[in-house]
Parts: C-alpha cells; structure tokens; sequence
C-alpha cells in the first residue's frame, strides 16, 4: 500500500550511482592507417620459404593466393622475390642503398607476374630515369672525350710548330756554319775571286806593264770599247780617262764599268760595254748572257785592242 505521499521510481534508465545510463557503444572498426593486423602467412617460392605479413603484398594487389602454409608463388625466383620485399618494406634495398637497374628489373619480374601496377610504374620509371641519366653521363663523358681530343691536336699542332721552327733554326745554323767552314779559294763573284772581293772596285793592269783597261776617250755609252792604254800618256791626254778605268764585280760575277753602270762583254774577241739585259730568243749582239770574269792565269786569253 503507498502513501499518499510517497512517490515511484522507474530505476531502469538510472545506473546505480544515479546518474542517467548511456546508449550502447557501435561495433569498433579497424584504422585502415594505423592498425598492423597480424596476418602472418608463409609463402614458398621455388625451394626457398618466406614468413611475412601478407598485408605487405595485399595492398599492392588481390591476386595472392591465400590457403594452408606454404602459400606457394609460382613462375618468380626467389631473388627477385627478396628483392621486392626489400623494397616494400624499406624503399631501398636491405643495404638501404639505392636500388639498380638489375634490381629494378627483379622488381618487375614480380610486379607484372601478380598485377602490383603501382610497383610496377614506379619500377619502369625508374629505370628510365636511370637509363637517361647514364645517358646524359655518357654524353657528358664524350664532350669531355672530345675536348680533351681538341686539345691534344692543338698541343700536337703546337709542338710540331715547334718542332719546325727548331728545324728551321737548324737549317740556318748548318748553313751559316757551312759559309763560315767554306775554303776561301770558292769565288762567289767569278772565277778566280773570294767572296771578300765582291763590291770591291778596281783597276786592271796588263801584267808587267803600265797599260791598264779603260774606255776609248773616257765615253760612257753602250757599244764602247774597252781598251789597253798606258796610264800615264791617257791622264796626259784626258784627266777625266782616271774615272774610266775603275771597274766592279757584280754578284753574279760579270765585270762592270764603274763610271757608266755598263757591263763588259767580249763581242768579236773585244770587250765592249753593254747593258745588263736577260738573254733573249732574238739573235742581236747583246741576247747572249755576260760572260764571268775571271783572274785565273788558265782562262783562254782574250784579245785585248791597245
């Protein structure tokens, strides 16, 4: 029976300590981040067994097989094997170093066989920007190649230059040397004269006597005689027959008359003046070259007028 006063409680929304009770908590779900789920399985790949988490594989593809361990993979090695494990577990090979091209090529091996198309883009990728960065090595290692190539033939151009002007100084010494070796008694300006007489001006004297050869009365023109006459009874006669009687050697070995430039020539077995003209084809008295002079006591004697 209740009182009047008393008063009904429904205790089943309190807890004991009073306070309101809460709704029932959802079903917890996995992190698909954060929770490492303990799915070891063991994988047999040719005669080698492999004992990791599956996970590591589910994530890049759905087509390992799943059953009792061993969980044979078939058609792969275990190398290649290794190395993809390797790389999804570290990113790098088990050394942490970079992986190669060879072992990219393992790691495709593997991807393309059970479908691992992230794996198997980033593999490809890779090894092309492998393969273009040894190109560019090797074609940074030709240029290099090349300069080097361009500056031995420079360096060869240079020493050969050198090689020639060391030649050529050789060649200039033996040749100074040679003159300097040459017997006095070689005539560069006729037979009969050493070379210290080329330049020098003269008189010529009948031997044993005082006729001396000179210009009929001192002319100067092409076409005179030079003739024997006693010095002392042509000064007489004419003082300016002194200046005609001075004669040259030129380098070529001809005999000059001094006071008019002419060359002496023997024309009908007498010496004459002429010009210094080059042969010719043409037949005149002066076509042929002049004769070279000579003071060798041998040389047919040519007759002189007096």
């Amino acid at each position: 029976m209740n009182s009047p006063t008393s008063t009904t409680f429904d205790l089943s929304d309190t807890e004991s300590s009073g306070a309101p009770s809460r709704p029932p908590s959802p079903a917890p779900t996995f992190n698909s981040r954060h929770y490492i789920r303990d799915d070891v399985a063991i994988f047999k790949v040719a005669n080698q067994l492999f004992r990791i988490h599956r996970t590591l594989l589910d994530e890049e593809t759905d087509m390992i097989p799943r059953g009792e361990d061993p969980i044979e993979l078939t058609n792969i090695k275990p190398g290649d094997f290794e190395i993809l494990l390797d790389f999804l577990n570290l990113g790098t090979r088990h050394d942490k170093k970079p992986l190669t091209v060879v072992d990219w090529a393992s790691v495709i091996a593997v991807s393309s066989i059970y479908g691992m198309q992230r794996v198997l883009n980033l593999a490809c990728k890779s090894v092309m920007d492998q393969q273009k960065t040894l190109l560019d090595q090797q074609e940074t290692l030709l240029d290099q190649q090349k300069i080097l190539s361009d500056g031995q033939k420079i360096l060869s151009d240079q020493q050969q230059a050198l090689l020639d002007q060391q030649q050529a100084f050789l060649d200039q010494q033996k040749a100074f040397l040679d003159q300097q070796n040459a017997p006095l008694n070689v005539s560069c300006a006729g037979v009969g004269f050493e070379r210290e007489t080329y330049g020098m001006y003269f008189l010529i004297r009948e031997k044993g006597t005082t006729h001396y050869l000179h210009t009929y009365w001192a002319s100067n023109t092409e076409g005179t005689q030079v003739q024997l006459r006693d010095r002392e009874n042509a000064l007489n006669v004419f003082n300016g027959v002194f200046n005609s009687m001075v004669f040259f050697i030129d380098k070529y070995g001809a005999l000059h008359h001094a006071a008019s430039g002419l060359a002496v020539d023997i024309v009908d077995d007498v010496p004459v003046l002429r010009c210094n003209r080059p042969s010719s084809s043409s037949p005149n008295p002066w076509s042929r070259p002049l004769p070279e002079f000579s003071f060798v006591n041998s040389q047919n004697p040519r007759k002189i007028p007096q």
